[in-house]
């Protein structure tokens, strides 16, 4: 944390209890989420209660920085907590009985995340390990929200529900398939979504008739769920790549685009692994957000085998690596 940046959390938690007033309290606190991107936060807990609201005070920084009072962003900071602690209760109603496995075994849900990148919080919770990624569990508060509001699963509830991650990958995976099922969409029906929405259906068709009037010598298909939130473990979905190679009768070449979905390409001789390699890793590096990036490795189906490898060179020099059941 850099001075200037820990003057103004000094001077925001001064105005937060000024307005909280002395019934709550109010403490920083360091949280790390995917790919170790570091939020800080203040966690305020109002007397008599036993679950806290986190405020994270580094979305308001760049407002700071461009010159608004801290007076102003802490009473849009406590605005948002009023409104927060006030639906805590119906949160934590919605949420059920954690202390129990059965009480909680349809919310579990899982998302794929990058293992190297995540190793200090994979430390404190369960996963399952898959080529150079990792299954991660969350218990969704909001079925029909699952994915922006839910609490990621601990090794603590783990040990409290008396099963091991491989057990908790398979009641996720059943979840997780069943309520966000696949979405594949040729990259031409994903551009005519983008652009009519963007440009407007006239204006969009005539820019499609120029852009699709190129034969088109590599087909790509979009893989996501439903929501597209958190859609690139869909790979990981029983059958859903074997369904797809087998209509293509080709294996399949897997492109990370984020964690939120994945490019696939059939399988062709003239594809220049090392140049897909480079174009994912520098599509990372400069488009997605350093939260979103899943990873810089190129992946091969096999559809005989049914197996996930990383691509390392040119053409078939892969690691060993299948899809966890």
């Amino acid at each position: 944390m850099d001075q200037e940046f820990e003057t103004y959390c000094g001077k925001m938690k001064d105005e937060l209890e000024r307005l909280c007033g002395e019934k709550t309290r109010i403490t920083l606190t360091e949280t790390v989420k995917n790919n170790g991107l570091v939020r800080w936060g203040f966690q305020l807990m109002a007397e008599g209660r036993n679950s806290a609201v986190i405020l994270y005070v580094d979305d308001f920084y760049k407002d700071y920085q461009n010159g608004i009072g801290v007076g102003e962003l802490a009473r849009m900071a406590f605005s948002d907590y009023k409104n927060r602690e006030k639906d805590l209760p119906g949160i934590l109603k919605k949420m059920g009985d954690v202390s129990g496995l059965e009480g909680v075994r349809d919310r579990i849900i899982y998302k794929l995340v990058n293992y190297e990148k995540n190793e200090k919080l994979l430390g404190d919770i369960p996963h399952v390990r898959f080529c150079d990624l990792a299954a991660v569990f969350s218990l969704a508060v909001d079925l029909r929200n699952a994915y922006q509001m839910s609490a990621m699963i601990s090794n603590e509830c783990l040990e409290r529900w008396g099963i091991d991650s491989e057990t908790l990958f398979g009641i996720a995976a059943a979840n997780t398939q069943r309520r966000f099922p696949t979405s594949v969409k040729t990259m031409a029906e994903v551009m005519r979504e983008i652009v009519s929405e963007s440009m407007g259906e006239e204006q969009g068709e005539d820019f499609l008739g120029e852009l699709f009037s190129v034969p088109q010598t590599c087909p790509m298909y979009v893989m996501s769920n439903s929501v597209g939130i958190y859609g690139a473990a869909v790979v990981l979905y029983d059958g859903e790549l074997r369904r797809l190679a087998s209509a293509l009768g080709r294996d399949l070449i897997i492109l990370p685009s984020s964690v939120h979905e994945v490019l696939v390409i059939p399988y062709n001789e003239e594809l220049v692994m090392g140049d897909l390699r480079e174009m994912v890793r520098h599509v990372n590096e400069s488009e997605v957000p350093e939260e979103e990036v899943l990873s810089d490795n190129v992946y091969w189906y096999n559809r005989d085998t049914d197996t996930i490898s990383i691509i390392y060179d040119r053409q078939k020099d892969v690691t060993e690596g299948s899809v966890p059941r």
